[in-house]
């Protein structure tokens, strides 16, 4: 929630910015000592504006019991509406702004695609500074599903996932598609096969990766297509770990064709090599989602094309189809 501030800030005696700032302070907070002491006001004075507020809506937004607050039923409409508001009047200024300064500002991207090399998104975005150095990038990586999330609360400007949710308000274009293979131990009698079917990795137990989600809900969805339940006996972020099972023939991993490169080491990457799926549906799907009801900025969308024809150029680079 972003408060009322600078141009906005109303005079005391009108219905009242200024008190439906305070209001959604102790909305959040639910105690008036600790929201006074953040405003640098008095309690009483900040109970007056509360009451103020109350007057102009005719009714009460909290239950008061003793010295504690408690939002009710009427003051939750209207901390729903309130916070639109200040929504409204910040999307205001950023258009605003935008209009001033041009290509400027600030761009919030999330990816549920793990780190790699060579990184293509990272590589885009580098580059994007490198041409546009007066727009400031906020990356996050989270699961797709968490992406999603933070696209309906408008907590980012975009989001390069997989997954393209089921809300009406996000809009999802692809970008790329990725085949998925599999690593397993030089040990494994299926090393001895060219070409693997998901079938013959029923009896396996399955690593892993869930920087983000899209590895493993994949695993689940091709495996499940492919007729059997996957033993995913390890999920979580420890590459090597992982690489370091899968060589000593504990388990095998789904992972992309082109994230694969053999080593000649004297450890256990040596141990590890890669073979195709047969399945042709063993695909990751990367796109763009981004809030239709949001608004984008000038950078935002810029960004968006500069991605989109960065991808392009360098399909051949980064081994996507």
């Amino acid at each position: 929630m972003r408060c009322c501030t600078g141009p906005f800030y109303c005079r005391e005696n009108d219905m009242n910015l200024v008190y439906l700032e305070y209001f959604l302070k102790v909305a959040e907070k639910q105690h008036m000592t600790q929201v006074a002491d953040e405003l640098h006001i008095t309690q009483p004075a900040l109970s007056r504006a509360i009451s103020r507020l109350e007057e102009e809506v005719g009714t009460e937004l909290f239950d008061r019991e003793g010295k504690g607050i408690r939002l009710n039923e009427n003051g939750m409409v209207v901390k729903e509406s309130a916070e639109k508001i200040f929504e409204e009047l910040s999307e205001m200024q950023q258009k605003l702004d935008d209009m001033k300064k041009g290509v400027s500002g600030s761009i919030s991207i999330g990816s549920s695609f793990p780190n790699r090399e060579p990184d293509l998104i990272q590589d885009c975005v580098l580059e994007f500074m490198q041409n546009y150095p007066n727009v400031s990038i906020n990356y996050i990586q989270q699961s797709s599903r968490q992406l999603v999330q933070a696209l309906e609360d408008k907590q980012i400007d975009l989001a390069i996932t997989g997954y393209q949710g089921k809300s009406q308000d996000i809009e999802w274009k692809e970008l790329f598609r990725e085949k998925l293979g599999v690593i397993l131990s030089k040990k494994n009698p299926l090393s001895e096969k060219d070409e693997l079917s998901l079938s013959d990795l029923s009896g396996e137990r399955f690593y892993c990766n869930n920087a983000n989600s899209d590895l493993e809900d994949l695993t689940r969805d091709f495996c499940r297509k492919a007729g059997f339940e996957p033993n995913i006996f390890f999920q979580g972020f420890f590459p090597e770990l992982i690489g370091y099972s899968v060589s000593a023939n504990k388990g095998v991993s789904l992972i992309a064709e082109g994230h694969f490169e053999p080593v000649q080491t004297n450890d256990w990457r040596s141990d590890i090599c890669y073979r195709d799926l047969k399945e042709k549906y063993c695909m990751r799907v990367c796109g763009i989602a981004v809030n239709k009801k949001a608004y984008h900025s000038k950078a935002m969308q810029l960004f968006e094309k500069y991605m989109v024809e960065f991808i392009y150029l360098h399909r051949e680079k980064y081994q996507l189809r």
